[in-house]
């Protein structure tokens, strides 16, 4: 965090607001006439550093609020040129807005400067309809139209406004091709761990819909070329063994070290140590030693291995509600955030993995394999999605050119609602225009007001881009109350 010295807070002064090149942050409360201060800022551009709106980029969420500035600024120049109108005519100036005010008389008495500032604002108002006032996603999909050639999309990609029936159909075939060929006791063990095709369906339309979501596997391990049959008994059958050797080993002495640690709070006055305790009932070493040895009976896999199904290891209920780290360690954070080492690790963890890992590795393959089709549906149908849209200009993926072509188009960006903005998409706006001396790169934004984290929008990038502003400007006055 960088001191508050470094960039301090100031009132903003839309007459007196810097415009030269920089990263800056403009604070903006609801009610505080963010669209107002935006709208004069671009008049500002236009005049007094002679700047297109061609060169100017706008930003914000919605199609509604790009109507909307677009709207504001196209009225803000037209009240501006009237005012100069009036100057021009030696008239009395007729009372708009004290800001507006101020601006004329400072601006617009100046016959030269009044006659060059009126033909800049007759030329904005030609370019208003073709301006780059727009959201996040119709800037980025203007953009790869331009450069069909870099981002190896189609000469006119659609947006992909069908994704949830596509999911909907991708996850039923997967279901019906993939997971009904399991036994039935290993599909009952995914159901148990929470994999159902609804559960399936929301998942793949939140990593779908968020840019900022990666889905990392080890190819190695998860192969989607491969049927999950082909691998899910083996990702059983290395838990298992993995478990079987530790517990051999370390079992009887985890289930003491439990007992020693539940003895320990009481003696400290705790006494609500559950599920440990320093006298159990039941000796739960001996009832999963002989749990294991009836799961090795009869038990064999395609391989003619002893290894139990995934839904016969899920319902043997102790693992989750004794031995499983979770419990412990949740017990000991709570009672004792100094310590708080697992007892005998290597058997915790063998546990964890074996409750657990079947269930993630199905879930990373169907989410993989998802993907991937619906990738190649869209690739037919010449689609792509909101948050492909995002990717294909991420400066991890897409070329260089491509966004040395945007520094050169604009001088200034502002991006509107900036507390609902996700990482790639700050990366993306930081990368083009908030690095060297060349472009003013202005992010409006209140933190309070963040309501698309179902997109991805983050507090942490929002905190972190205030980090890098030069200066912050704060909008003090409501005019909503």
């Amino acid at each position: 965090m960088q001191n508050e010295s470094l960039n301090p807070k100031v009132k903003f002064e839309p007459n007196e607001y810097p415009l030269d090149p920089g990263v800056r942050l403009l604070e903006a409360s609801a009610g505080t006439g963010k669209t107002f201060a935006i709208s004069h800022l671009i008049l500002r551009l236009i005049t007094e550093k002679n700047l297109s709106l061609k060169k100017i980029l706008v930003v914000t969420f919605t199609e509604a609020a790009a109507a909307e500035l677009k709207s504001r600024i196209s009225h803000r120049i037209e009240l501006a040129l009237a005012g100069l109108e009036l100057l021009e005519k030696k008239e009395v100036i007729q009372p708009v807005d004290d800001v507006l005010d101020k601006w004329l008389l400072k601006e617009g008495l100046n016959e030269a400067k009044r006659f060059n500032y009126a033909n800049s604002l007759l030329q904005a108002l030609e370019e208003i309809d073709s301006s780059e006032i727009t959201t996040i996603h119709g800037f980025c999909r203007r953009s790869l139209m331009k450069e069909v050639l870099s981002s190896n999309s189609s000469l006119d990609p659609g947006i992909d406004t069908e994704s949830r029936t596509q999911i909907q159909e991708i996850i039923h075939q997967y279901w019906r091709e993939q997971v009904t060929s399991l036994d039935l006791s290993d599909l009952e063990g995914l159901q148990d761990a929470g994999i159902s095709i609804n559960s399936l369906i929301e998942i793949l339309i939140k990593v779908d819909n968020d840019p900022s979501l990666e889905l990392t596997r080890n190819k190695s391990l998860i192969n989607t070329n491969n049927s999950l049959e082909s691998q899910f008994n083996q990702w059983v059958y290395n838990c298992w063994e993995d478990f079987k050797y530790n517990w051999e080993k370390d079992g009887y002495h985890l289930e003491n070290e439990l007992r020693s640690i539940a003895e320990r709070f009481r003696c400290q006055g705790v006494k609500d140590t559950k599920p440990f305790s320093p006298k159990p009932k039941k000796d739960r070493y001996q009832i999963i030693s002989r749990w294991i040895n009836e799961m090795q009976q009869n038990n064999l896999d395609e391989l003619n291995r002893l290894t139990p199904k995934y839904g016969k290891i899920r319902n043997q209920r102790l693992f989750i509600d004794y031995f499983h780290p979770e419990k412990i360690s949740s017990l000991l954070y709570k009672l004792d955030e100094n310590n708080i080492d697992l007892p005998r690790h290597k058997l915790q963890l063998s546990i964890a993995q074996l409750w657990d890992i079947p269930a993630e590795r199905a879930l990373s393959h169907a989410i993989g394999w998802g993907l991937e089709e619906l990738e190649r549906r869209r690739s037919q149908q010449g689609k792509i999605s909101y948050g492909g849209l995002i990717k294909a200009l991420d400066p991890l993926r897409s070329s260089s050119q491509l966004h040395q072509n945007l520094r050169s188009k604009y001088k200034v960006a502002f991006i509107d609602e900036f507390q609902d903005t996700d990482p790639i998409q700050w990366r993306l706006f930081k990368h083009l225009f908030g690095v060297g001396n060349n472009h003013l790169l202005l992010i409006v934004g209140d933190p309070k007001q963040s309501i698309y984290r179902f997109r991805g929008g983050d507090l942490r990038t929002y905190m972190k881009a205030r980090d890098d502003a030069e200066r912050i400007d704060e909008l003090l006055d409501n005019f909503r109350t």
